[in-house]
């Protein structure tokens, strides 16, 4: 049985580093999916991107056509069409990955906070890692923005202690990657792998993230 939403959890807009062809980050959209509607009682979160396999087309509100280039008119057409999810949305979640580690000074980031503040709609963060920051500017202003940012749930002791230390003002939990639970959201089962059909050992890949 699903709890009964609370009204800022009902339409969360989900942002992160989605739709660039890469399987892990695009794997955190159907967890955070899953996890929304099963812990938070979203009705339909939404997701800063393109249309992706084992999501309902109506949770992706990206245009695929913003990721054929970095061109002006493509970076403008990409912030229009999140800032017109934003509008609809009733708060916005980080949800996994490696983003908070660099922020330009035109970074969508920027909007997101400036919405949240405007509209006193919440911010929450799942499943992220905080730096290395690549340059000092970049600490600076994540930091800023990571203040505004009401939960945030971490997937390593180095985020959590480095949070701790800038004197973070919200809610901050030590939980995990969002991949662990990965099975659960398609319907397995943890700790009963399913079966393999023959064929080569399987293999894992690790990602390094070195400051």
């Amino acid at each position: 049985m699903r709890p009964e939403a609370d009204p800022a959890a009902r339409r969360p807009l989900v942002v992160g580093y989605y739709g660039m062809e890469n399987v892990g980050d695009n794997a955190f959209c159907l967890v955070t999916d899953w996890a929304s509607r099963t812990y938070w009682g979203s009705e339909r979160p939404v997701f800063a991107a393109p249309p992706m396999v084992d999501l309902p087309p109506e949770s992706t509100g990206m245009n695929p056509r913003w990721y054929r280039s970095r061109s002006i008119p493509d970076r403008m057409g990409w912030v229009l069409n999140k800032a017109t999810l934003l509008r609809d949305s009733s708060m916005v979640v980080f949800g996994g990955g490696s983003v908070f580690r660099d922020m330009g000074p035109f970074s969508e980031k920027r909007l997101f906070s400036l919405f949240s503040r405007l509209s006193g709609h919440p911010m929450a963060a799942v499943g992220v890692s905080v730096g290395p920051f690549l340059s000092a500017s970049a600490e600076r202003r994540l930091l800023e923005v990571l203040r505004r940012i009401n939960f945030i749930g971490v997937r390593d002791r180095a985020s959590a202690e480095l949070l701790r230390r800038a004197g973070h003002p919200g809610t901050l939990v030590a939980a995990g990657d969002l991949a662990g639970r990965l099975p659960a959201a398609r319907g397995g089962c943890l700790g009963q792998p399913p079966g393999r059909a023959p064929g080569p050992p399987a293999r894992r890949g690790v990602t390094l993230l070195g400051g």
